[in-house]
């Protein structure tokens, strides 16, 4: 596949549709962006996790399942780099040039495989795309002029450039690996550079992932036959419905915790330890007592009195059926981070 630089040749179609698009995004992402300046930080910490664990479902099998990651005692450490990928990203993004950001971020999250981490490939590799090859013979040119397009983003609106720099990268493949979770990882800060967004936590994946085989087939018409203009709308589409699927989640961890809390004053049981295994349970939807009493240091009597009383209170659900090793979840969380 012989890659064209950008800006593309192909005319890009902004119809009505388009702009409906954009402005629907510009009024969603602005939402996002004041909730999240509102809220505690373990809700963003939340739903940058769900969005490492729905990034790499895309591109792995066998994919990791939300209720095994909370109550697993198996050490998540590509998850957890995805995370501290961004964060490390986000301190230094205005002081490095792009292709420094990018190859620091893909060593953060390859943190443990130093041969590779951060650097461009020099050999062709099959991409996670099926049925597509990539053949860029000088990745260092095409990724030189991906980092002027970054920096110029004069050609289109922020938004549709979004869409062509995360295609363009997709389809350079500069890593060895890892250049689907890089990439999404890319789009994050796109937004958080471009002031669009504070802090980066769109659920992108989620919504890529519901349209994974339209996802891949975009990508590879790009390659195929220059079909920007179909691409362009359905990433667009799927900004949108991230932005709308953060809201969502947003909005369902905060409406919980003060149902709860009333609940818990109505009732006369708000306990200050009550209080503390609430906080926990807003971000942790699937745990043990093990789990609790570990991270809060409670007592095991303590925790099993206020379990009792989130059990009665319909709170929280026990899974299992057994007295010994119960699993408890938060349902409603549950079912929210794992759609």
């Amino acid at each position: 596949m012989n890659l064209a630089v950008l800006p593309t040749k192909t005319k890009l179609k902004i119809d009505s549709e388009t702009l409906f698009l954009i402005s629907e995004l510009e009024k969603s992402l602005a939402q996002l962006d004041i909730l999240t300046k509102f809220l505690p930080e373990d809700y963003c910490t939340l739903l940058k996790t769900i969005e490492a664990i729905n990034s790499f479902n895309i591109d792995n099998s066998p994919t990791i399942n939300f209720e095994q990651f909370f109550l697993s005692k198996k050490d998540y450490t590509e998850i957890q780099r995805q995370v501290t990928s961004l964060e490390t990203a986000l301190k230094i993004f205005k002081d490095v040039n792009p292709n420094r950001l990018i190859k620091t971020l893909h060593q953060e999250i390859l943190t443990n495989e130093k041969d590779s981490a951060g650097i461009f490939r020099e050999d062709n590799v099959l991409s996670e795309t099926p049925g597509k090859i990539i053949l860029p013979q000088n990745v260092s040119e095409l990724m030189n002029n991906l980092e002027s397009y970054l920096m110029s983003d004069v050609s289109y609106h922020t938004f549709i450039n979004a869409a062509i720099i995360h295609a363009q990268f997709e389809l350079i493949h500069p890593f060895g690996s890892h250049n689907g979770i890089a990439g999404r990882a890319l789009t994050q800060l796109h937004f958080v550079w471009k002031r669009k967004l504070t802090k980066p936590i769109l659920l992108l994946s989620r919504a890529l992932l519901e349209r994974k085989i339209e996802y891949f087939d975009k990508l590879h018409d790009i390659a195929i036959n220059a079909n920007w203009n179909s691409w362009i709308k359905f990433a667009l589409e799927a900004f949108l419905q991230a932005t709308k699927n953060s809201i969502a989640l947003l909005e369902k961890i905060n409406s919980f915790y003060r149902e709860t809390v009333s609940a818990s004053i109505k009732n006369t049981f708000a306990a200050p330890a009550l209080l503390k295994v609430i906080e926990y349970i807003k971000t942790k939807p699937a745990f043990t007592i093990q789990m609790l009493t570990a991270s809060l240091v409670l007592s095991k009597q303590t925790a099993s009195i206020i379990i009792t009383k989130l059990l009665e209170e319909k709170i929280i659900t026990e899974s299992t059926g057994k007295q010994r090793y119960r699993i408890f979840k938060n349902t409603m969380l549950l079912d929210a981070v794992s759609r």
